[in-house]
């Protein structure tokens, strides 16, 4: 669940493709730390790097795509 270097990652990075392989431990390491999940989704957001194909992100009270890097 380590995220160091992740900004560096092509795409699809560690995290698009535990999506698809492990679609449980993705879901438990994206959900909030209030539900029960690990939370990494705001992390993720907070420093850019997408972690699925498309996903809506908010930065500085703004709503962007985030889509995936080619």
């Amino acid at each position: 669940f380590c995220a160091f270097g992740c900004h560096l990652e092509k795409y699809p990075n560690r995290f698009q493709k535990m999506q698809t392989t492990h679609p449980q431990l993705y879901s438990y390491c994206m959900k909030k730390w209030d539900d029960g999940g690990l939370g990494m989704a705001d992390v993720l957001d907070y420093i850019h790097v997408p972690y699925t194909d498309k996903e809506h992100i908010k930065c500085n009270g703004k709503c962007y795509l985030q889509t995936k890097l080619i």
